[in-house]
């Protein structure tokens, strides 16, 4: 037998996966155990404890608990896996299907489990929430892992290998969105953009008609998109110890944007360039916005070939194939690349708010240096989007980041983990997305899936 360790039990914290919309029958089928290993127990409101195996049906208001040398994986029935750790009680509050009204409740009582978000999680994000005594969490189409932690977590993880958190590869983020904004990744996966949506290098943000959305990358460039336009982000390094290796190229596929140009550009202008369709904007430390236009100096453009207007309201750009500089209160057009530029033309109305005027909060960026078992919530983000809220404030969180809270009015806090709990428990490095048959060779002290008998 695989030995285990004894800790002692966090202080319980009430975290709860729940929707926004009410919550369902209690008494609805929520799914089923689809693996268990050990002692492992379900227990209904107001019902006596029963000891349960794989195929058990799982219902809403159930809490299953692992003992100290087991665990078990709950398959929901939108497909959504959650594995219980050993050592976890978890309940299943609420689970509703209903067109509308689709909603998943969870509670995680103590312990740790890894969730990869089913169907629910992809058509409706806001059906999952994560509630409790210290955080709300909010989850839109993820996999994750939590662990509430008591000084157990430091004496477990002395045998678990050292696995930091990672690099993250998150370049930016949004820091609102207002309508229907959605991001194009490179391997063409599309996702909702909300307040807090990770951008990395590749993305094509989108903003449908009466939408906007508002972007800041790490060096503090902000862009507001217009509605009815296209953003790529085609490249990005930054590099604030070395800003000769610094570079930025940005592309509006369509549309409009307004742009306000951060440390980057500030210290080596010929860093950002914005490519367009008729003309790269070259950067001189500056705030204007871009536009295509139908019209310029009199001439219509070609109906599939529409042309830009420049505005400066900060600073000076230049419009890099004309040969020509757009300095502060200037407007500008021009019809094809490398054409004449039209100049004294009236100034675009935007309705949309300059990207300066939106504040980046204090912890978009921002990472702590901590060891990774503190007592407190552990949170560690494989994929998708999480947002962590209390009374001390909102924090976000991308693939491949790590997050803490220890308090109901502490602020949530980025962390650079010397050990991440989420990648180095051996349990949360199970693969979820594999046949249950599999996991017969899964060995906990190895953190190895083996073949059997070996």
């Amino acid at each position: 037998m695989v030995s285990m360790w004894n800790g002692k039990a966090a202080r319980a914290l009430r975290i709860a996966l729940l929707a926004a919309a009410a919550c369902g029958n209690a008494l609805a089928d929520a799914g089923k155990l689809l693996y268990v290993r050990g002692n492992t127990s379900a227990q209904a409101p107001g019902q006596h404890l029963r000891i349960v195996a794989a195929g058990a049906p799982v219902m809403a208001g159930d809490t299953i608990s692992t003992g100290a040398e087991s665990f078990a994986v709950i398959e929901l029935r939108d497909t959504t896996r959650i594995l219980l750790r050993p050592n976890t009680s978890f309940q299943v509050s609420a689970y509703d299907e209903t067109t509308g009204r689709e909603s998943i409740g969870l509670n995680l009582l103590k312990g740790g489990i890894r969730a990869i978000t089913g169907l629910l999680g992809k058509q409706r994000p806001d059906a999952f929430r994560l509630n409790g005594s210290i955080a709300t969490i909010g989850i839109r189409g993820t996999d994750f892992a939590l662990r509430l932690c008591g000084p157990e977590c430091g004496t477990e993880a002395e045998n678990f290998p050292k696995l930091a958190t990672p690099k993250s590869t998150i370049i930016g983020r949004a820091l609102a969105a207002v309508g229907e904004v959605n991001v194009i990744a490179t391997d063409r996966q599309a996702r909702r953009v909300v307040k807090g949506t990770p951008l990395y290098v590749g993305d094509v943000v989108s903003a449908a008609a009466a939408a906007y959305g508002v972007l800041v990358l790490e060096d503090g460039t902000r862009v507001t998109l217009q509605p009815k336009s296209e953003f790529k982000i085609a490249q990005y390094r930054h590099a604030p110890a070395a800003p000769e290796s610094e570079s930025a190229l940005f592309s509006l596929l369509r549309g409009g944007l307004r742009m306000a140009t951060g440390l980057m550009a500030s210290r080596r202008h010929e860093s950002i360039k914005v490519g367009t369709a008729v003309a790269t904007i070259g950067i001189r430390g500056t705030g204007f916005d871009l536009l295509e236009t139908a019209a310029c100096g009199g001439k219509q453009a070609a109906t599939d070939h529409p042309g830009l207007t420049t505005h400066v309201w900060k600073g000076a750009v230049t419009l890099q194939e004309s040969n020509a500089e757009v300095k502060e209160g200037e407007t500008v057009c021009l019809l094809e690349r490398g054409g004449p530029v039209s100049r004294g033309e009236p100034k675009p109305r935007l309705e949309t708010p300059r990207p300066d005027d939106v504040p980046i909060p204090s912890n978009t960026f921002d990472t702590l240096a901590q060891t990774g078992t503190e007592p407190g919530l552990q949170l560690t983000v494989f994929d998708g989007h999480v947002v962590l809220t209390n009374n001390g404030g909102e924090l976000n969180l991308g693939s491949g980041e790590d997050g803490f809270t220890d308090g109901l009015n502490r602020l949530p806090v980025r962390t650079r983990n010397s050990q991440s709990l989420g990648r180095s428990d051996p349990f949360f490095r199970l693969d979820l997305k594999a046949r249950p048959e599999s996991w017969d060779a899964f060995d906990p002290v190895q953190g190895l899936e083996c073949p059997v008998g070996g």
